[in-house]
């Protein structure tokens, strides 16, 4: 009677039966749709075999990401040299001497040579006794309106001179007192610099 009391279904299997869900006759057969034992057990493959133990892994760096370049702004910083003073004393020259030099033309107007050969073209370029050019030409008195101005062009001349005169006394007043003369006098490193 025992013996009739077992429930009815299917048959024990084996641990090797049960791993492969099939027969004992299919261990080593892989079955469709399942991954092939080396895959699936990749981790425990990795434990088990000498020889992949002894492969050190390398770490892999990430790929960083492109940094934007920084927006430069422009800038622009102006360096002060030289002082107040001396900067004044430049710009009082230009026009003091651009005066001085349309006084001296209306001067040299009037300079002919004894023979009255060349009026109002002494001076001459030349090689030996051919004359390139004969300076200044007869259009160019007209346009500073030098013709017959010579006392004027004296009075200009001499007047500037004495400001041209008074202001580079004044320049080198200052340029020793202020230590300027020290970017004035060349050193041993500019004398050398123009035959590097």
């Amino acid at each position: 009677m025992d013996e009739l009391k077992k429930p009815v279904g299917p048959p024990p299997q084996n641990d090797a039966t049960a791993a492969t869900g099939g027969s004992p006759a299919s261990e080593g057969i892989p079955q469709l749709g399942s991954e092939p034992p080396v895959a699936a057990n990749a981790a425990s493959a990795q434990t088990d075999t000498p020889e992949l133990q002894k492969v050190p892994l390398v770490p892999i760096d990430p790929v960083p990401a492109a940094i934007p370049p920084k927006r430069v702004m422009p800038r622009i910083r102006l360096e002060k040299k030289h002082p107040l003073a001396i900067r004044w004393m430049h710009w009082i020259n230009f026009p003091v001497l651009a005066t001085m030099i349309w006084s001296g033309m209306l001067i040299y107007w009037n300079d002919s040579d004894n023979a009255y050969q060349h009026p109002h073209a002494v001076y001459r370029v030349g090689i030996g006794p051919v004359t390139l050019v004969r300076f200044f030409p007869e259009w160019f008195w007209k346009a500073v309106n030098a013709p017959y101005h010579v006392t004027q062009g004296l009075g200009y001349h001499f007047f500037f001179m004495w400001i041209f005169a008074i202001n580079g006394f004044l320049y080198v007043l200052v340029t020793i007192l202020s230590g300027e003369w020290r970017f004035v006098l060349p050193t041993a490193r500019v004398s050398k610099k123009p035959f590097r």
